[in-house]
């Protein structure tokens, strides 16, 4: 008997410090309107209580993108706490803001919502439910009455509507004339014809120690040509390293042809001195960086070192009828082929050809052939001359025709102030390796130069590496230069967009006021 008296003490007792607990933390819910229309939206605040005496750890309710299946959730506020003040300096009050909408009409209700205290899930303590009336629209009856269909209005005839149909017709009937009388023209010549032989090829190594002997005879870096002279080290050892080892090196970065050595036979020495010349071009290049005079010297001598340690000696060349050739050139072959190799390289950076010179052939082998290569020269030649000749009969035609279109046509007034200013020169090299395309200042006086890097792709550059090198000049070029003396008296930045030579962006240098005016 005692031992039950006993538990019912303390079950009371645990009952009545459970319910004060409870009593300390007070939950409600409100909303703004119970009646709205289709879409519009309704605010539900959520309220929460509780002393300041104790610490407690409260668990808010996880408000997702609705709050039932029809009452979608708009957006939700952070929690706002309010610390005791003076008129109750033992409470505490914490609110969250709800914004919700319903998009079908009808009679909604929004369950309680949940607040768990100190990670009791057993008993945690909800908001009251509430109440949503949904209405739609309603709509005037009177204003809906049937009326005509109205007639469509005469417009005068104007034959400007068609001018561009006919700079098209004019333009492409000039164009299949001018072909026409072009491809005649090509049947009357003569179809078959004997190439001349293919003259005997160089080692690539003569080739590539000549090209380095005529730089160390000019030493451009002398006269300030500090990019060119490295560009005409790097351009002689990568086209070597294609024509010697069959590695396609002039459009590769240095890591991509320190990577392929990998699988070549060649010393760790050479294969250092490789590095350092095409890393330190690479810096020259694109991170304008200035090396000392020993440097120039220095990377020359490891491009010779490079070639006489990995040219192949026992190259054998053979002319026509299969007879050895002499490995002695004169210098005019020479130069007649490093003339040859750089203007290809220059135009389109072709590849050279390793193929050995073939036998002579007769003409009654190579008449095939020839025909073969004719006809498609002319369909390739037909379809560029039709390209060109239209464009230039549309343009005149334009030019010509422009002032009647102008005369029936009004100018929008007030459009050229919606243009961005840009500038009116057109692209333009700033040196070799940078084209400047355009110029735009944006109304938050931030002046955006978009540049070019002429002759490299992303692929084969160190992205951040280029960027992080250049930015010093950048910034000393904007603080010192007289062409951005407006802007640094108007606190103006500029933003150097950098693209590859496919027009890809590469990457975007900002140079502030916190930059110059340091």
């Amino acid at each position: 008997m005692i031992k039950i008296i006993k538990n019912s003490i303390l079950f009371l007792l645990v009952f009545f410090v459970t319910q004060l607990a409870a009593q300390e933390v007070a939950v409600d819910a409100v909303i703004d309107t119970t009646k709205l229309r289709i879409g519009e939206p309704a605010k539900v605040d959520l309220y929460l209580s509780y002393s300041a005496k104790k610490a407690l750890k409260i668990t808010w309710p996880t408000i997702g993108d609705t709050l039932t299946e029809k009452v979608e959730v708009l957006s939700t506020t952070a929690i706002d706490t309010t610390l005791p003040n003076k008129s109750n300096s033992t409470k505490i009050l914490q609110h969250q803001q709800i914004t919700v909408t319903v998009y079908d009409s009808g009679y909604y209700a929004i369950p309680g919502f949940k607040f768990i205290i100190d990670d009791d899930t057993a008993h945690p303590l909800y908001t009251k439910p509430l109440f949503l009336e949904v209405h739609t629209v309603p709509t005037d009856t009177s204003a809906t009455k049937v009326k005509d269909i109205k007639s469509p209005l005469n417009e005068p005839f104007n034959w400007r509507w068609y001018i561009d149909y006919i700079y098209w017709g004019i333009g492409i009937l000039v164009a299949v004339v001018a072909i026409a009388i072009w491809v005649m023209y090509q049947n009357k010549k003569k179809k078959n014809f004997v190439p001349e032989p293919e003259k005997p090829k160089i080692p690539p190594h003569i080739l590539a120690l000549a090209s380095l002997e005529k730089i160390q005879r000019e030493t451009i870096w002398k006269d300030g040509k500090i990019k060119e002279y490295y560009s005409e080290i790097s351009d002689t050892v990568r086209l070597y390293i294609e024509e010697r080892f069959n590695v396609n090196a002039l459009e590769s970065t240095t890591d991509e042809i320190m990577t392929a050595f990998r699988s070549q036979v060649v010393d760790k020495e050479s294969k250092d001195k490789l590095q350092q010349l095409l890393t330190l071009s690479d810096l020259v290049k694109f991170a304008k960086q200035f090396p000392i005079e020993d440097e120039h010297n220095f990377s020359l001598q490891n491009a010779f070192d490079f070639v006489n340690g990995t040219k192949r000696e026992e190259e054998v060349q053979l002319d026509a009828s299969g007879t050895r050739i002499v490995d002695t050139y004169s210098p005019q072959q020479i130069t007649e082929q490093i003339n040859a190799r750089q203007a290809a390289h220059a135009e389109q950076f072709a590849k050279t050809t390793t193929t050995q010179a073939k036998p002579a052939q007769t003409q009654e082998q190579v008449a095939p052939t020839t025909k073969k290569s004719n006809k498609w020269l002319v369909i390739i030649l037909a379809v560029f001359g039709f390209i060109v000749l239209f464009c230039i009969t549309y343009f005149v035609l334009n030019m010509v025709m422009g002032n009647l279109n102008d005369a029936g046509m009004e100018q929008t007034p007030n459009s050229s102030q919606t243009q961005p200013q840009t500038n009116n020169q057109g692209p333009q090299m700033l040196d070799a390796e940078t084209r400047l395309d355009s110029v735009t200042v944006s109304e938050d006086n931030v002046t955006r130069q978009y540049r070019t890097l002429v002759n490299v792709m992303e692929a084969q550059l160190d992205v951040e590496l280029v960027k992080s090198q250049s930015r010093p000049n950048l910034v000393n070029e904007v603080k010192l230069s007289d062409e951005y003396k407006e802007l640094r008296e108007h606190s103006g930045s500029v933003e150097f967009i950098y693209s590859d030579k496919t027009g890809k962006q590469m990457f975007i240098t900002t140079v502030g006021p916190e930059d110059y005016l340091n």
